[in-house]
């Protein structure tokens, strides 16, 4: 297992836990994994909160699917909004009613107002589906979250034929 992130802080935080020796941490952009040396037929690529906050999330899809092997999958968990006009409500009800009250009781207020301009501005479920198939997975699925989470945010699943 390989866990990869941009964040030195966010690795730290990892690296803090207790691992198995087989687990390994890689300090790198995703778009630079495999020169920063987490290359390789991977079995999983879990990806959370990745793709709406990359440049170019054609490209990275592109990436981990030569970086699966063959039936390997993906696991994506993004926040983007829902296609409906009810799932837009709920989402600027949770976002302006809860998360930016507490973003900024609790100092995040800099990043709420990322989560807050760009979730809306990313795909909805349907588009990021028809993004996945476009990098060449197969078996592309979009589970509902249920809850308050109903339309805000989407677990993905992909596989490489």
């Amino acid at each position: 297992m390989v866990g990869v992130d941009a964040s030195a802080g966010m690795l730290a935080r990892a690296r803090a836990k207790a691992w198995p020796e087989r687990v390994s941490f890689v300090h790198a952009p995703v778009e630079s994994m495999e020169e920063a040396g987490a290359g390789g037929a991977y079995d999983a690529v879990l990806a959370a909160c990745l793709l709406r906050n990359v440049a170019d999330p054609d490209a990275v899809l592109r990436l981990v699917h030569r970086l699966l092997r063959p039936g390997g999958r993906l696991a994506a968990y993004e926040y983007g909004p829902g296609g409906r006009p009810p799932d837009r409500l709920v989402r600027k009800a949770v976002v302006n009613g809860f998360v930016r009250p507490w973003a900024r009781l609790h100092g995040y207020a800099e990043l709420c107002g990322h989560l807050y301009r760009s979730v809306p501005a990313f795909d909805t479920a349907d588009v990021f589906t028809a993004r996945l198939r476009r990098a060449g997975l197969t078996r592309v699925g979009c589970l509902p979250r249920p809850g308050r989470q109903t339309g805000i945010t989407h677990p993905f699943v992909a596989q490489r034929a």
